[in-house]
């Protein structure tokens, strides 16, 4: 297990799973427990930071999702990511 301790990159990342075996299979945390496969890799533009301090949710937030309104997102800094995710939205 490798803790990363700041912003990954997709270069970070590829260089890191160069380390693991070729057919490992990838998962990511299911929605309530367990685990999922990954199904898509998408990007996408996220504000930063969004939600900071909320211990029950991750700390950054699609732009124009749930509760980041293009209005709010003036507020934080919006980068292009990429995620992996098991669903289509």
């Amino acid at each position: 297990m490798e803790k990363i301790t700041k912003k990954m990159t997709v270069k970070q990342l590829i260089e890191l799973l160069k380390k693991y075996p070729e057919k490992a299979r990838v998962l990511i945390p299911g929605y309530e427990g367990g685990f999922d496969d990954v199904v898509y890799i998408k990007t996408h533009e996220f504000a930063i930071n969004y939600a900071q301090g909320e211990p029950y949710v991750g700390n950054h937030e699609i732009l124009g999702e749930f509760n980041c309104s293009e209005e709010q997102s003036k507020y934080y800094a919006i980068e292009n990511c990429v995620y992996l995710t098991q669903y289509e939205y």
